[in-house]
């Protein structure tokens, strides 16, 4: 988990936060966290600032992924 934090942190110095960079279909790498069941990843992310209320391209926020992915 160290190496995710480390890139994190490497994020904040250049100015961007967690949910600067968005996958396929707008997807946050919370939402991408909430949809595999990774608990550990998905709760980094939001101690790191990570925006629970984002939506992706189609309006489904991170915990619709989690539902989605069978991981609530």
């Amino acid at each position: 988990m160290e190496p995710l934090r480390e890139a994190i942190q490497r994020l904040k110095t250049r100015g961007l936060t967690v949910d600067s960079e968005r996958g396929d279909g707008g997807r946050t790498a919370l939402m991408v966290a909430a949809a595999r069941g990774s608990e550990e990843v998905s709760a980094l992310l939001l101690d790191c600032g990570a925006d629970c209320r984002l939506c992706d391209d189609s309006g489904q926020c991170p915990l619709y992924a989690a539902v989605e992915g069978n991981n609530l």
